[in-house]
This record gives structure tokens, C-alpha cells and sequence, in this order.
């Protein structure tokens, strides 16, 4: 995390819901409302980029989610 105060990093986890998530980003297709799809696919999207880049940034924006 980059000048987000009194935090050091995020947590990235599957899930469907906000119960699966407090404060972490919960990765998947937003196709229902109040509801998170593919969550287990896009987490192991993630973690392969993690693994094959070591350094990875995520872009939180109002719109959309951009992963580099």
C-alpha cells in the first residue's frame, strides 16, 4: 500500500459477499448484485502473477480494477 495511512498492506481472498470481506479486496466478476462470481479463479489469477512477477500492483480506481 502507497500512502494509505496507518496501514502496511492489503489482503487479497476469495469469497462471495461483503461477509467474506472486511476491508480486503475480494476478486472476482461482479455479475449480481451485492454478489462476487469466480472469485476462486480470479484469486489464482492473481497469485500466478504474483508468483511469475514477484512484484505486482494493483490500481484501485472509482470505475474499473486494472491489474499490471
Amino acid at each position: 500500500m502507497i500512502d494509505v495511512a496507518d496501514f502496511t498492506g492489503v489482503r487479497i481472498h476469495k469469497g462471495n459477499n461483503s461477509k467474506d470481506t472486511l476491508g480486503c479486496i475480494l476478486p472476482g466478476k461482479n455479475d449480481r448484485i451485492a454478489w462476487v462470481s469466480y472469485s476462486t479463479q480470479y484469486e489464482q489469477k492473481i497469485i500466478d502473477l504474483i508468483r511469475l512477477y514477484q512484484k505486482c500492483w494493483i490500481t484501485i480506481s472509482p470505475n474499473f480494477l486494472i491489474m499490471q
